[in-house]
C-alpha cells in the first residue's frame, strides 16, 4: 500500500510540473515556438548559428524564428516527455515489486 501511496505522490508532482511548465510557455507566448514536432525548424535541437537560422526560415516561410519562443517550447516539451518516460518506468518497476 505505501508503494501504491508513493507512486500516486509522485505522479501528483510530476503532473503539477508539468502543468507549471506549460503555463510558462502560454505566459510566454511560445506555444508554436517551433512548427514541427519533435523537433524545431527541422533541427534535434533550436537553431542558434545564423546560417542554422537562415535554413529554418527557409523552410518555415510561414513561421518566422524566434529562439525566445523556441526555448520555452523545447523546454517544455522536453520535461513533459522524461517526466512521462520517468513515471512509466517507476510505474511498471512498482507494479512488478507488488507481485
Amino acid at each position: 500500500m505505501n508503494a501504491i501511496r508513493n507512486l500516486s505522490f509522485a505522479g501528483i508532482c510530476m503532473a503539477f510540473v508539468v502543468i507549471a511548465l506549460g503555463a510558462w510557455t502560454r505566459l510566454v507566448d511560445a506555444g508554436l515556438g517551433c512548427p514541427d514536432w519533435p523537433g524545431c525548424y527541422g533541427f534535434i535541437v533550436f537553431p542558434t548559428t545564423e546560417a542554422e537560422i537562415a535554413l529554418a526560415e527557409s523552410r518555415y516561410p510561414m513561421f518566422p524564428y524566434d529562439i525566445n519562443k523556441a526555448i520555452p517550447e523545447k523546454v517544455d516539451i522536453r520535461c513533459s516527455l522524461m517526466i512521462l518516460i520517468r513515471q512509466y518506468q517507476k510505474s511498471f518497476t512498482d507494479i512488478l515489486l507488488l507481485h
